[in-house]
């Protein structure tokens, strides 16, 4: 008897050994795709444990676009998420609605560690909010974090952020 209970748990314990780098996200969220909320619904509060302050200058506000990022001119990160699971050589596009004033402001993508930029989109400057999105690959990567950048004080509309897994002939090429 003891000899099975000890062959079950070796069994268990090799199935999860096994099967953990599958599970990277609830609902498989690395091939359907992620929308990335500013903010909690129906308030100007951040979406809990889904993004961070860069520091307790920035102001983020509910409009009607999407959410009003406020960047001190002393704050070069504004916004970081989460750590989000990506399936590694695959494609994703990075898309969301916004618009900005003051200096440029950018939604990057990076490793999780925030140290390698793999893709970088401009916030558009302009009176109305606009479309803008990236292809990129994670290369080896499993997890990815997003950013939002700015260089000097600026002010953003963001809305509609997604991550969205697309077909490999839609990515560039990486040498």
């Amino acid at each position: 008897m003891r000899t099975f209970v000890v062959l079950a748990l070796a069994v268990a314990f090799g199935t999860g050994v096994l099967l953990f780098p599958h599970a990277l996200e609830p609902g498989e969220a690395e091939r359907d795709g992620f929308a990335l909320e500013l903010l909690q619904p129906g308030t100007d509060r951040l979406a809990s444990e889904d993004w961070y302050l860069g520091s307790s200058a920035v102001r983020v506000s509910r409009a009607t676009e999407g959410a009003r990022v406020v960047m001190d001119p002393r704050t070069r990160i504004a916004l970081t998420s989460r750590s989000l699971a990506v399936l590694p050589r695959e494609c994703y596009r990075l898309s969301f609605t916004g618009r900005s004033s003051g200096s440029r402001v950018h939604v990057l993508v990076t490793d999780e560690d925030l140290r390698t930029e793999l893709s970088s989109v401009p916030v558009p400057p302009d009176d109305a909010a606009r479309r803008a999105s990236a292809t990129f690959t994670p290369g080896d990567r499993r997890r990815i974090s997003v950013l939002v950048r700015a260089r000097g004080a600026a002010s953003a509309l963001i809305g509609d952020l997604r991550l969205d897994r697309v077909p490999a002939g839609d990515c560039p090429r990486t040498s």
